[in-house]
């Protein structure tokens, strides 16, 4: 795709529309702001800072950015410190583009330590922050047209095109809103739907109003989406990414709500394989996945083990917060996901969970996901459930900590649901301590917060060991 104005433009095409919960913009409004936009923002600058939300004015900004070749970090609207490698600063005023730019925007110097030899001007830089998962984040550097690469192929893997229609409801400040849902909506020609307050009734009326062929979801979703038992007034394909349904759950989901595809991949690699698109329901929901073009996945002994990705649009590497490579990614080498998963047959494989979520209990190496998956089938007043692996040990092996989200704490208590788990699962497999939680923390791209989790779990423990 060319990354001309003109050209962008007249490739989305004139029946093309961006909107959000507030406003819609066509592909001529855009070529209109973009001419504004030339007036308001400086030149020479060496990479943008912005807060990227599910709005009109990110995506705008955004395309302007991609035909300027302008090197942007994408912030969130939460991000408390600017990166040293930014050195102006956009923020948005509350008005649309649609309104005069000048009150829509503002922009301002900032001054810190800067290592320009690390950005390349020529081709257009892209700075993500990874979702720190389990981990503390990293700033993920990408070329745009590494970048704009991998969503073309997700564009094709999905069939989309200038009649397709998308609604993304989850966050294009992350990979799988971005990299799923708005690029290859702009490289397809498809129209966007930029849902922001992503619940389950705001997304029912989406598809209700914009009537999408496709739809991204997590999990949480997902599972709202079943207990709203509803039919839906339009039945797209559903994206989903994260940790996936049980299969239960996922015929479930199939049965009741419409057909979905999982979704496999990293912010340092973008999309790197889905469920069969085309396949039986059976094989989608045994959780086996199809690399997507031009993607390798290996383990490096027999079938099981940390799955290892090389793929030809990933990003450059780390950087740090004042501009400097901390790693280098070669594009012709093996990629460490610190995903554990296992090889099958015809080119296919599943993902079982993080390398660091397993844990050796009673000699089993025992997945949290198997867990989790368990203690959600046994409990059927429990929504979610989360386990986390403390530091203490016991004569099972490291001590587990799990948190269950219920809407009504009057209902059953974590007492009950520990006894009901140790009637009916292995005592290996269950947790030590049980928690019950209205809301769990979750990261930006809708994942749970386990990091935060566990200092909760830690806490709480110092705090019983001082009561007693």
């Amino acid at each position: 795709m060319s990354h001309s104005a003109r050209e962008i433009i007249n490739h989305l095409g004139k029946d093309w529309v961006c909107r959000d919960s507030k406003t819609a913009v066509s592909a001529e409004q855009i070529l209109n702001i973009f001419e504004s936009l030339d007036k308001v923002l400086p030149k020479k600058v060496q990479c943008y800072f912005f807060p990227v939300s599910n709005s009109i004015n990110s995506a705008v900004l955004f395309l302007y950015f991609i035909s300027r070749n302008i090197n942007f970090f994408i912030g969130k609207e939460t991000e408390k410190e600017v990166p040293g490698f930014c050195d102006k600063v956009i923020r948005f005023s509350g008005s649309t583009f649609q309104d005069e730019i000048p009150d829509a925007i503002e922009v301002s110097d900032h001054h810190d330590e800067v290592n320009a030899q690390v950005l390349i001007p020529d081709h257009g830089i892209v700075i993500l922050k990874s979702s720190g998962t389990t981990g503390s984040p990293k700033f993920v550097k990408y070329q745009l047209p590494a970048m704009m690469l991998n969503a073309g192929k997700v564009a094709n893997t999905f069939s989309m095109g200038p009649e397709t229609r998308i609604l993304v409801p989850v966050p294009i400040n992350h990979m799988f809103g971005l990299g799923v849902g708005f690029l290859p909506a702009i490289i397809a020609g498809s129209s966007i739907y930029l849902l922001g307050n992503s619940n389950v009734v705001n997304i029912n009326e989406a598809i209700k109003s914009f009537k999408p062929d496709l739809a991204l979801i997590v999990p949480t979703i997902g599972k709202m989406l079943i207990k709203l038992n509803k039919n839906l007034p339009f039945k797209p394909l559903f994206i989903c990414a994260g940790d996936k349904l049980g299969q239960d759950l996922y015929l479930e989901f199939e049965r009741n709500v419409a057909k979905m595809i999982n979704l496999y991949g990293c912010t340092e690699l973008g999309t790197i394989a889905t469920s069969p698109v085309n396949g039986t329901i059976e094989e989608r929901m045994d959780g086996s996945m199809q690399a997507i073009e031009n993607v390798e996945i290996m383990v490096e002994n027999g079938t099981k083990g940390e799955l290892l990705c090389k793929q030809d649009a990933g990003f450059d590497g780390y950087i740090d917060s004042s501009g400097r490579n901390v790693t280098i990614y070669e594009r012709d080498s093996w990629y460490r996901t610190k995903d554990m998963g296992q090889i099958h047959p015809q080119n296919k494989f599943s993902v079982l969970d993080r390398v660091d979520q397993f844990v050796n209990r009673s000699g089993f190496l025992t997945s949290v996901k198997e867990i989790e998956s368990a203690i959600e089938g046994l409990v059927e007043e429990v929504e979610q459930v989360i386990v986390v692996i403390d530091e203490a040990e016991n004569v099972l092996g490291k001590s587990l900590t799990v948190f269950c989200k219920v809407t009504d704490q009057d209902i059953i208590d974590a007492d009950r649901i520990k006894r009901i788990c140790l009637q009916s699962m292995e005592r290996h497999l269950v947790p030590e301590q049980f928690f019950l939680l209205e809301q769990l923390p979750l990261l930006g791209n809708g994942k749970p917060d386990r990091l935060s989790l566990k200092r909760i779990s830690h806490d709480r423990q110092n705090s019983i060991r001082t009561e007693n």
